[in-house]
């Protein structure tokens, strides 16, 4: 009824013997909190502390979200009564790689959601067929996510593959909707599509916006987590355009490479920022963990499209990584 692609509520209590944790993030994280927990669970269980504990895992992230949405879905639901024992959050990519594509050419500001112009953009017939369509895009994507993500399907590799290819495809058309929307309308909106205007000198200032954005947020979490009792990791996604950190054969490169891919251009200027960043959020108490390392050593396909997305087991090398970040901490006890 939360509108998030799980099959519980995501208002659940602490118990004895249980641990509520949250999974915030976009699609990356949305993938790992269908296909990923299962194995986060067992590499969590190898600890003493949590071998015994029943886990429930709360699906909160959904394909395009970005900071401060996930900051909002956690502020959101914690006023609802929502409790959690530990919230993963999974993110970055779209922080630094959306704005340029689908907010700037109609003067959007970067902290709105996801092509928020062409959902809120005014009386335009044109604009109200393009949010039509979206809607439509986004409901399909939702059903099928949370058809998948149900007994007995969730455990079957063929629906599995179905999933991904569906859902690829129904992204591919969302894009394609936003780019020829782009086309067609290059003027700025009314205030409510637009919000204030952001005023940056050059690309430099504007990423370190975005950046800023991203680890202001983070920094917010962590302190209602801390409030509330909660532990919070945060984890900076893996993505293919940073440099050197993935060997490709042909096959991978052609599938999951594209030299000339409008994200690319984002991550190469967003991700040195998000890095240093996330080096000032550790400083600053906060149990962040640089995960764009994570497939160095793994030549064997892992990637699955030219975004971001990999398949199961770059979903699975990531929950270890996850877990150990977790168990590495349990040592300095809840947060307070």
């Amino acid at each position: 009824g939360f509108g998030y692609l799980d099959d519980k509520d995501p208002i659940q209590k602490r118990a004895a013997g249980k641990v509520v944790v949250g999974v915030l993030g976009g699609s990356v994280a949305c993938y790992f909190g269908l296909n990923g927990t299962k194995r986060l669970e067992e590499a969590l269980k190898r600890s003493p502390e949590y071998a015994d504990k029943t886990f429930v895992f709360v699906n909160l992230a959904l394909g395009g979200y970005k900071e401060p949405q996930q900051l909002a879905t956690l502020a959101y639901l914690t006023a609802l009564g929502a409790e959690f024992d530990v919230v993963v959050n999974i993110d970055g990519f779209n922080e630094v790689a959306l704005y340029e594509l689908e907010h700037e050419p109609h003067q959007v500001f970067p902290a709105f959601p996801r092509s928020w112009y062409a959902r809120v953009g005014g009386d335009d017939p044109f604009l109200g067929v393009v949010r039509t369509k979206l809607n439509e895009i986004e409901e399909s994507r939702n059903a099928l996510a949370r058809w998948v993500s149900r007994p007995p399907w969730r455990w079957s590799i063929l629906c599995n593959v179905f999933w991904k290819l569906r859902d690829r495809r129904l992204d591919w058309e969302r894009y394609q909707i936003v780019m020829s929307h782009q086309d067609l309308q290059s003027k700025p909106g009314p205030y409510v599509a637009t919000g204030p205007a952001l005023k940056v000198n050059d690309r430099d200032e504007l990423f370190e916006h975005l950046a800023s954005i991203w680890s202001n947020a983070s920094l917010s979490i962590d302190a209602l987590c801390r409030r509330n009792g909660a532990r919070y990791y945060h984890f900076l996604q893996p993505n293919q355009y940073v440099a050197d950190s993935k060997p490709m054969d042909d096959a991978e490169k052609r599938l999951a490479y594209k030299e000339e891919h409008p994200y690319r251009r984002g991550v190469e200027k967003g991700y040195p920022l998000l890095i240093r960043n996330g080096k000032t959020l550790r400083d600053r108490g906060v149990a962040f963990t640089d995960l764009t390392g994570l497939f160095r050593d793994h030549p064997e396909s892992l990637y699955v499209d030219d975004c971001c997305h990999f398949n199961q087991a770059g979903v699975e090398l990531m929950a270890e990584e996850i877990a150990r970040a977790i168990i590495e901490t349990l040592a300095a006890g809840p947060s307070s």
